[in-house]
């Protein structure tokens, strides 16, 4: 099996690192990381270990574009029928 990169622009891998809260993905993004993901709230696996709501993760979100960052906000759970209106907003 080959990789062939067809592309003038180098592959650049990226550190992406968890952030289960704000304090996390400071240490995440001081030693070295390119980005991080988070849950959204309602919607993680590990919601034991998210520490994230809607005004937290917008918060994060900033920072990390402060610093010339990346933030995913990732859903692992698909939301039921009833519930994709509240999803969406």
């Amino acid at each position: 099996m080959s990789l062939a990169v067809t592309s003038s622009t180098p592959f650049i891998p990226e550190l992406l690192c968890p952030a289960g809260s704000l304090k996390n993905m400071r240490y995440a993004f001081a030693y070295g990381a390119d980005a991080v993901y988070a849950g959204q709230p309602r919607y993680s696996l590990r919601v034991r270990n998210n520490e994230f709501d809607l005004d937290t993760l917008q918060i994060g979100i900033n920072e990390a574009h402060a610093l010339n960052k990346k933030f995913y906000v990732v859903s692992n759970i698909a939301p039921h029928n009833a519930k994709v209106k509240s999803y969406l907003r």
